[in-house]
């Protein structure tokens, strides 16, 4: 005669508390224990802010105890993105993004940033509903600078290859890093990067050098005239200056 197996079924999840129903009867909350005999039991658990897991678990004389401990997975809320400018840096809880649709954890709040140089940038923290996707339309306003260029000597400016005028000049930049040159007759051209500064002025002071003076900087020879072409030193051979004492017409000094 074959005996009956009776046994049970451990039950608990993170976060506990979930609603527990076996074959379609509500039992319970998580953590519990279920006693029942041999056999499959379809389990099933459900909460508010997650999503609903199902299992079949089975009673057997091996088995007789099983037990589970469940790691619920978060509900996901939905957001949609839009960005203006394009091609800046999108992060969510400082994950990079792109723009358009994203799902998100609904059991936490969230963080949103976008940034790119020469804007402002947005920030916001936020949180999620099931069921109500939440847009974000965003716009960055331009950031400038003025930017006031003087030099030690009346130099032609550009910035970004376009001239400017000649120092000392002043100008209204986007707040982004740029491409500065002067040159002045006689003197070596400088040329360098800067970044305007957010909302505020920039100021720079260029000091020109006599193409001598630059390359007396640099610790280099010095054969150069003063409109910077190089001379090359050479040894020369033997050679009389002058003309013989006894050549018709010569005085002596």
């Amino acid at each position: 005669e074959l005996s009956v197996v009776e046994g049970q079924i451990a039950i608990d999840s993170k976060p506990q508390g979930a609603s527990l129903s076996i074959d379609g009867q509500p039992i319970g909350k998580t953590p519990l224990v279920y006693s029942g005999t041999g056999g499959e039991y379809a389990v099933r658990l459900e909460h508010p802010m997650y999503q609903t897991l199902t299992e079949t678990i089975a009673i057997s004389e091996r088995y007789l105890r099983p037990s589970r401990a469940y790691q619920l997975a978060p509900k996901q809320g939905e957001i949609i993105v839009s960005l203006k400018p394009s091609g800046g840096v999108l992060l969510i809880d400082n994950i990079e993004y792109q723009a358009g649709k994203h799902s998100l954890d609904s059991t936490q709040s969230h963080t949103i940033r976008y940034e790119k140089p020469g804007f402002s940038q947005f920030e916001q923290t936020f949180n999620l509903t099931i069921g109500e996707p939440k847009t974000f339309d965003i716009r960055l306003t331009p950031e400038f600078s003025q930017v006031s260029i003087r030099a030690n000597v009346p130099a032609s400016v550009q910035i970004n290859g376009s001239p400017i005028g000649q120092a000392p000049v002043s100008k209204k930049l986007p707040s982004v890093k740029h491409s500065l040159s002067l040159s002045y007759p006689g003197y070596r051209s400088v040329k360098t990067e800067f970044t305007a500064k957010r909302n505020q002025a920039t100021e720079l002071n260029i000091n020109l050098l006599t193409e001598f003076d630059a390359r007396r900087a640099e610790g280099r020879p010095l054969y150069a005239n003063q409109i910077g072409i190089k001379l090359l030193p050479f040894t020369p051979s033997a050679f009389t200056m002058g003309s013989a004492a006894n050549e018709p017409g010569r005085r002596r000094n």
